[in-house]
């Protein structure tokens, strides 16, 4: 209980063997509310560590993936320790990528609860990873989250699955492309010679159309309307005197 109440380092670190050693036999022979506190006391653990212990995660994956496949809180439980051990201890991207497998696996079965803390440590992984996977693991992912978004009625798994397609959006540089469509701006090239086409009609600020503009700043087609709307008036004047 001292790992929830205050953090104490030192004691963690030489008291380690026999923290694991009792919780993974919990995790494994317990039952349902034993096994479960059991997968917690291993999350705190990790985080209590002096130093990051990626042999006390290779110690501990085995009977965690193995609790991941169960159901109710103990699966939950597990999921969480698996995915904070790994965020905190994994070593390389071959190792969170494992574990991230194995979270995938868990989105479509098991329990609405199970299946969205599965997403969520999965998006959490995935901000961990050194290098953007390519862009058709990110497309087939993207495939299946919307897929369980439209699938899937419970809040919770919909919530979960939002945040990871946004997370994805985020990382991947998908955002600008999502708002230029939204906006029907199409692609940059399509914008480039829309512009260019607009700059060809020679339109100019003042509405002036295709009538022109001459050199010192005048609209020739509305001189001409000018003049031609003096020629009216004065014929205009003329008939009125000769009905005098």
């Amino acid at each position: 209980m001292f790992l929830r109440t205050d953090v104490h380092t030192d004691e963690c670190a030489e008291n380690s063997s026999t923290i694991v050693s009792r919780c993974l036999n919990g995790l494994k022979r317990g039952g349902a509310a034993e096994a479960s506190l059991c997968a917690q006391v291993l999350g705190l653990h990790f985080i209590s560590m002096p130093q990051p212990d990626e042999e006390l995660l290779q110690e501990v994956q085995p009977d965690l993936q193995r609790a991941v496949t169960g159901t109710g809180e103990v699966r939950v439980a597990a999921i969480e320790t698996l995915a904070m051990g790994c965020f905190v201890a994994g070593g390389d991207d071959d190792v969170t990528i494992e574990i991230m497998q194995r979270l995938r696996s868990q989105w479509e079965r098991g329990d609405a609860k199970g299946r969205a803390t599965a997403l969520r440590s999965w998006s959490l992984l995935f901000t961990s990873l050194s290098a953007l996977p390519e862009g058709s693991v990110v497309e087939d992912l993207l495939a299946q989250l919307a897929r369980l978004l439209h699938d899937v009625r419970e809040v919770e798994v919909r919530g979960a699955v939002g945040e990871a397609v946004g997370l994805l959006v985020h990382c991947c540089g998908l955002g600008e492309l999502c708002t230029r469509e939204a906006n029907g701006q199409g692609s940059i090239g399509e914008s480039d010679q829309e512009a260019d086409v607009e700059e060809d009609e020679g339109l100019d600020d003042n509405g002036a159309g295709t009538e022109g503009v001459q050199g010192d700043g005048h609209v020739c087609g509305g001189d001409k309307k000018i003049a031609s709307s003096e020629e009216e008036e004065r014929e205009e004047d003329m008939q009125g005197l000769g009905g005098v």
